[in-house]
């Protein structure tokens, strides 16, 4: 059964008809072709779902009648929240509808001094409005019923210092994504090596030079595990830098916050694909403790 997002909220009651959104109307009806007595589910972000009924075309409108109302979310078991600095074009909106599909509850957008996307203030609600579509559409898609909600941008250095935006509670564990510094005391963010645009065709390989030694960062798992299994809903905030990673000064400012340093195996990600993999790993590691507790 289709599944549409209804951005008008509390609108939908069972047993009443209301009339397609101009977004609804033109994808139902006008492309796909739906016909009379049609079903779909409709969710309005706060949360489950309704089964409605196609009533009335014309050919400028539309009208369902509210069938039933399914108070399912297929949201995580835990909450997680992300501070993700903002990198160029279609990458942003890969890691915002992954991150969406794996059940993120929100995403704030960050700036950072080896980011390269600075959006001037005209630029910045249209951004913002493309990327809360992203999140729209992938909840459409995999079934999540309450949208993450996307926060405007703001500079690494700004938000790490405001109390609201960190929370500092028992239950809230903070990791930042990054790996230690090697001998040269440069610290490698887990998706530094994302940065640059050129193909691997014009690189020759002997031009790659080796990623240097390190000693890792004690390693979180354990820290995590704990949280699992000391709290009813254990809450998450992830820190990812973009291409270019983040600074030595970013991570030292992350770490005195109270963020944990978490390298992710032994390879170096890329942006779009850190907050993927971040999500997987902490879902993979509840759902592991829940089944052997069974």
């Amino acid at each position: 059964m289709r599944r549409f997002f209804y951005n008008q909220p509390n609108s939908l009651q069972v047993g009443s008809t209301v009339p397609l959104t101009e977004e609804i109307f033109h994808h139902w009806c006008k492309v796909l072709r739906a016909s009379m007595d049609e079903q779909a589910l409709f969710f309005d972000g706060q949360g489950g779902e309704y089964t409605v009924t196609l009533t009335d075309i014309t050919k400028k409108q539309a009208l369902v009648t509210i069938n039933d109302f399914n108070p399912i979310n297929r949201a995580l078991p835990f909450t997680v929240n992300i501070a993700l600095v903002m990198s160029r074009g279609e990458r942003m909106d890969y890691a915002i509808q992954k991150a969406t599909e794996l059940g993120v509850s929100s995403i704030q957008l960050l700036t950072s001094q080896h980011g390269e996307v600075r959006l001037k203030a005209d630029q910045a609600d249209k951004k913002l409005a493309h990327w809360q579509q992203v999140a729209v559409s992938a909840c459409e898609q995999c079934g999540l019923n309450i949208v993450p909600n996307l926060l405007a941008p703001k500079a690494f250095s700004d938000w790490i210092d405001e109390p609201a935006g960190v929370p500092i509670s028992n239950t809230v564990t903070k990791l930042i994504l990054a790996v230690p510094p090697d001998d040269s005391g440069v610290v490698t963010s887990c998706n530094q090596i994302e940065g640059s645009d050129i193909e691997h065709s014009d690189i020759e390989h002997n031009d790659i030079e080796p990623i240097a030694p390190y000693t890792p960062y004690p390693n979180p798992l354990p820290h995590i595990t704990n949280q699992f299994r000391q709290c009813s809903l254990a809450q998450f905030w992830l820190l990812i830098g973009a291409e270019g990673g983040f600074s030595a000064q970013e991570i030292t400012q992350a770490i005195e916050r109270g963020f944990i340093p978490w390298q992710i195996g032994e390879r170096v990600l890329r942006t779009e694909t850190a907050p993927v993999v971040a999500l997987s790993s902490l879902l993979t590691l509840h759902q592991t403790l829940t089944l052997a507790k069974e």
